[in-house]
């Protein structure tokens, strides 16, 4: 009675094991490739500003600009009022790049 113990418990073990090389083998590739290369042309809008003044990539890269720089100030007084000095310079960062992206939905790319 115990050798049929011992068989089914190694037959789950070799279920496990097998369930877990599927698991790993699916997520290997979780994002297909042109979600990556769509990914480099958001990147472009947001630091370059629209080549085509499309409203709503203007609306979008603004609204993501002013939600960096909004949180950053947050963070900024907060940081300031306890006393953590040396976070100050990660959050000057964050607001001075969420100022970019703002500033070059607005005034998007030169034409030359």
């Amino acid at each position: 009675m115990t050798v049929d113990l011992r068989e089914g418990e190694s037959q789950q073990i070799d279920n496990l094991v097998g369930m877990a090389e599927e698991l790993r083998h699916r997520q290997q590739n979780v994002l297909p490739q042109d979600l990556l290369v769509n990914g480099r042309e958001v990147d472009d809008v947001f630091w370059n500003g629209p080549n085509r003044r499309s409203w709503v990539q203007q609306v979008g890269a603004f609204l993501m600009g002013l939600t960096l720089s909004f949180n950053s100030f947050v963070a900024l007084c907060v940081c300031y009022q306890k006393g953590d000095r040396l976070l100050l310079f990660p959050f000057v960062a964050i607001l001075i790049t969420g100022g970019r992206v703002m500033w070059m939905s607005v005034r998007g790319r030169r034409v030359e």
